[in-house]
């Protein structure tokens, strides 16, 4: 295939079929899963919901807004 915008030939990994792909996400959640509970523990992880970056900034934007706010 090609790429819609630039037109470029698409390559694939050799080893990009479902299983591996599986596997590495599995191994990625593994790994920090475990970093994310900690922080989330020490109460300095912030979650926000969406799926554009129109729906996440403004969450984003408060949120850091917030600190900055409590810093001055």
């Amino acid at each position: 295939g090609k790429d819609d915008i630039t037109g470029e030939a698409l390559s694939q990994r050799v080893d990009d079929k479902p299983e591996i792909v599986a596997k590495r996400l599995k191994d990625y959640s593994e790994k920090t899963q475990p970093v994310i509970n900690y922080y989330r523990e020490l109460g300095i992880v912030q979650d926000f919901k969406g799926n554009t970056t129109d729906e996440m900034w403004p969450q984003i934007k408060s949120f850091i807004s917030s600190i900055i706010d409590e810093k001055s």
